[in-house]
């Protein structure tokens, strides 16, 4: 599955603003799974601007932070610094470059980037590359309603309810029905696409554990557009020519909706993690 470079082309800024910051209860339940010593190296698949690397770094001796677009890198990099966190090593380079890996690995994490990838394929790459005892932690924060081309959720809150209608009006009107992706169009391989636990199951991970949770945020306007620019389908890079009326459209009819341009928005989490089983263990 090649990178499409267009495929986030523009987003960087809006993706390290814009896109909900995973809770740190998630890092503790890391922690608290892998027991990561001084000595352990870590590696953070389509890192993207850092969300996991750098609050991951402090308990391990080195953070890999691997991802093939350079503006989500230098935007890690520049949060990196601002953090004061020296020990992650950022690198722009994909799944692909898997094969590589020179040093064992006790923990490789993957926010919202796995579905990007060959699932299984990559799954057992990485195996490989694990200490005994490492394993993989899948984890995303997703599933809300301003994920337009994902009209399965429910959000309980009416007035927000409402606001999601809005924004999948205008931008399947702007964008199209379907899910753009770069220069093409995002397709679902099939309903087990999303299955990672399964997936894990069959690649030879064991231990395997999953768990959701939800938290009520507040979004006001100009993140909710934000967050439409940090995504690979509602980019002003896809919009073109149409950026200043599409913002101009959804700003005016979702300060008409709330005047307070503040919405309370529900976003559900999921954290998923398996082990890689020993060598003597059928």
């Amino acid at each position: 599955m090649k990178y499409d470079e267009s495929l986030f082309e523009g987003t960087a800024e809006y993706y390290g603003k814009y896109r909900p910051r995973y809770p740190e209860k998630i890092f503790d339940r890391i922690i608290d799974i892998f027991q990561p010593s001084e000595d352990d190296v870590s590696l953070d698949l389509g890192c993207g601007t850092g969300e996991i690397a750098l609050p991951l770094a402090k308990y391990f001796k080195k953070v890999l932070a691997w991802d093939p677009d350079g503006e989500m890198l230098e935007v890690a990099k520049r949060k990196a610094e601002e953090q004061g966190v020296t020990n992650v090593v950022f690198e722009q380079k994909s799944s692909d470059d898997l094969p590589t890996l020179s040093e064992k690995i006790k923990l490789v994490t993957m926010g919202q980037s796995l579905h990007w990838m060959d699932v299984e394929v990559v799954l057992s790459e990485i195996k490989k590359h694990l200490v005994i005892g490492g394993g993989v932690a899948i984890i995303g924060g997703a599933q809300h309603g301003l994920h337009i081309y994902s009209p399965f959720f429910d959000e309980p809150n009416e007035i927000t309810a409402e606001r999601n209608k809005i924004v999948r009006e205008v931008v399947i009107k702007d964008l199209g029905s379907e899910r753009k992706a770069g220069k093409s169009v995002f397709r679902q391989r099939d309903d087990k696409w999303l299955k990672f636990d399964d997936a894990l199951a069959k690649t030879g991970f064991t231990d395997i554990d999953e768990i959701m949770f939800s938290e009520t945020v507040k979004r006001s306007v100009d993140e909710t557009i934000g967050f439409l620019y940090s995504t690979s389908w509602g980019n002003k890079h896809q919009l073109g020519e149409k950026v200043d009326e599409f913002e101009k459209e959804l700003r005016e009819k979702l300060l008409e909706l709330q005047p307070s341009g503040v919405f309370d928005e529900r976003v559900e989490f999921y954290f998923i993690n398996g082990r890689r089983k020993p060598e003597n263990e059928q």
